[in-house]
């Protein structure tokens, strides 16, 4: 009898269980359930929906399972949208996630029509997830949001108002990371900007910005500006009030910053392996193209720089600087300019009206506006200049500075790389490194210095020995320039090939005050005797009287004339004057002496011996020798 009582208590238990305990209401009418009602209609379908699992022992029931009976894993036929079958435990999750109809629109909101959430989350949600958990780390709203914040999410409207100030202060001053979001809206006025900007060093306003806050300048007829959130603070606007269309970059520094060198943007690009296309490897690639429909102002770079610092040499303000450092024996050019007209056009005669819409090629303009009241030595000493056009400097001591230019223990040097070591006066001499034995057979051309410091000796092309290296004296420390200007083309007659150039070196209507040329201070090189200034070769001509015009040119000529073998003088073509290799002169016309009177001659001051003057008081020569001015004896010129 306990035995009887103790099994109905025991298949009593379910029932009390589930009076114990209010459960989650399922909702039914889920897609997944409607099969279910299909398999279990009237239609001819199987009819035993739910079956009994597998019993334990084979031929026979599970033990205290009646035939017929439930439980969790027993299964449901098409349960699912694809057919497949489930179990009642399945059909008890799906239930337990689901959203009671009645509760729709009442403690629920519906979804919209795409499916989505139609009202906003309540509650802390920064635990929950934000992006598919592919990884084994999945990322939540806290760590989504720590990533660039908004200055909405502090609660700002950007509608303009001044109590956005407060929120706005708040993200900049809060700001975890360095960068915060600014979306398209109105700014709290144009005067205002967050008081402390934190860790902020970048704002990204990613829309149009009414009323951003601005640092204009407007002296001087200038009338530029600046978004400015802070001091050193780089904004990035995607669009704006001024280049609706364009990216801006902006940046003020009101104050004391440590930014040496620290652009807005850099980009880099490092080389390290052999290139498919020698000539393809490019930074930065910029192109405008004009179009044949296209007219008006197009430039494909447009650099702006208003010095208006007022320190003088103490504000170093520089409008585009190159830098090009050369480590290796790669060819390097600093600034490679190529003009090329791939589809020529002929202009039409200067009488044709058509003239006007000829092309004009530049390929280097440089306009100089401003005022200048220069130095009066300039007159006679160009290096007072203030104004400088085009200036090179020299040198700049790469000996005391250069990376990599003096000797290091252990160091690989690249075949006839150089270094500059000094010797007991401290005077800079250069050397060259090959390895020991190098051959220009020779596959490998590095070496590695010793550990120690060689001995050095300076005299041209002494050899020292240092670990595997062979250093080569070159001298003292010198920079060679072969060239500062030079004109190169590609002229070849022989193949019907011409290039030609107008003129080298012109000027139109500005006054020379000076010199079209001046080496008055120029330094010559002391191992050179003869300083020359200019060299051409023979029978090529300097013009002394041209104007401007056709019929001004080659009138009054100077040069050395080969076929004569001498300097000779052309008036209008024809050699007036010659100087002979011999040194005898030749002239088209008889000499003419000096014609001075008696007292002219005896007051002439420093005479020289063999100097000769016609006296016309006495109508006759004098000679000045030892003995003074002595009348030269005359005598009639015969008849015939």
């Amino acid at each position: 009898m306990i035995k009887h009582l103790a099994l109905l208590a025991f298949m009593a238990a379910p029932s009390l269980a589930f009076g114990q305990a209010v459960q989650m209401r399922p909702n039914h009418t889920l897609a997944q359930y409607s099969a279910v009602t299909a398999a279990n209609s009237n239609t001819g379908a199987s009819r035993s929906m739910l079956r009994m699992a597998v019993p334990s022992v084979a031929g026979g029931y599970a033990a205290l399972w009646p035939p017929g009976g439930l439980r969790k894993d027993t299964r449901v036929p098409s349960l699912y949208a694809d057919g497949s079958s489930g179990t009642l435990e399945q059909i008890g999750r799906m239930a337990d996630g689901s959203v009671q109809q009645t509760d729709v629109g009442a403690t629920v909101a519906p979804l919209d029509t795409h499916k989505m959430m139609s009202a906003p989350v309540s509650g802390d949600s920064s635990a929950s997830p934000v992006l598919a958990a592919s990884t084994t780390t999945p990322r939540t709203q806290a760590d989504r949001a720590a990533d660039s914040p908004s200055v909405k999410d502090f609660g700002a409207r950007l509608d303009g108002s001044s109590s956005d100030q407060t929120a706005i202060s708040s993200a900049f001053s809060n700001n975890k990371s360095n960068t915060i979001r600014i979306s398209s809206g109105a700014w709290p006025g144009q005067t205002w900007r967050p008081p402390v900007t934190g860790n902020t060093k970048f704002v990204d306003v990613s829309g149009y910005l009414l009323n951003p806050p601005n640092t204009s300048v407007t002296d001087y007829g200038i009338n530029q500006g600046a978004m400015n959130f802070g001091n050193g603070v780089t904004s990035v606007t995607h669009g704006g009030q001024y280049f609706p269309n364009s990216i801006l970059y902006s940046r003020v520094s009101t104050g004391d910053m440590d930014t040496s060198f620290e652009p807005m943007t850099s980009y880099k690009q490092i080389l390290g392996g052999k290139s498919s296309n020698p000539q393809g490897n490019e930074t930065i690639d910029i192109a405008t193209i004009t179009l044949p429909s296209s007219t008006g102002y197009a430039t494909a770079q447009f650099n702006k720089m208003f010095s208006m610092g007022m320190n003088y040499y103490g504000g170093f303000d520089v409008n585009h600087w190159s830098r090009t450092q050369v480590y290796g024996t790669n060819w390097a050019w600093d600034n490679l300019q190529e003009y090329a007209v791939v589809v020529p056009y002929d202009c039409p005669p200067s009488a044709s009206a058509d003239t006007t819409f000829c092309s004009e090629y530049i390929m280097n303009e440089m306009d100089y506006t401003g005022t200048i009241i220069e130095d009066d030595r300039t007159a006679y000493a160009p290096s007072h200049r203030r104004g400088t056009i085009l200036g090179l400097g020299t040198g700049h001591l790469i000996a005391k500075t250069g990376v990599g230019v003096t000797w290091e223990a252990g160091k690989t040097y690249h075949r006839y790389q150089m270094i500059i070591t000094y010797d007991a006066r401290n005077k800079p001499y250069m050397f060259r490194a090959l390895p020991k034995g190098y051959t220009v057979l020779q596959p490998n051309g590095d070496s590695v210095s010793g550990s120690t410091q060689p001995r050095w000796t300076f005299g041209n092309g002494d050899k020292i020995e240092d670990g595997t290296v062979e250093w080569t004296c070159l001298g003292p420390y010198h920079l060679d320039i072969g060239a500062v200007i030079s004109i190169m083309g590609g002229n070849d007659p022989a193949n019907g090939w011409i290039e030609r150039v107008g003129t080298y070196l012109t000027a139109n209507t500005d006054y020379i005050y000076n010199a079209a040329i001046d080496m008055s201070e120029a330094q010559w090189d002391p191992g050179n005797e003869v300083h020359v200034f200019s060299r051409q070769q023979a029978d090529v001509y300097d013009d002394f009287t041209a104007d401007g015009t056709a019929a001004g040119q080659n009138n009054h000529l100077l040069g050395y004339d080969s076929s004569q073998k001498a300097l000779t003088y052309k008036v209008n073509g024809v050699p007036v004057l010659s100087v002979k290799d011999s040194g005898a002169i030749i002239s088209s016309a008889p000499p003419q002496m000096p014609v001075m009177t008696r007292a002219q001659i005896r007051a002439y001051p420093s005479p020289a011996k063999g100097m000769e003057i016609y006296d016309s008081d006495d109508d006759a020569l004098v000679i000045y020798t030892a003995a003074g001015w002595k009348l030269m004896p005359l005598s009639a010129l015969p008849a015939n």
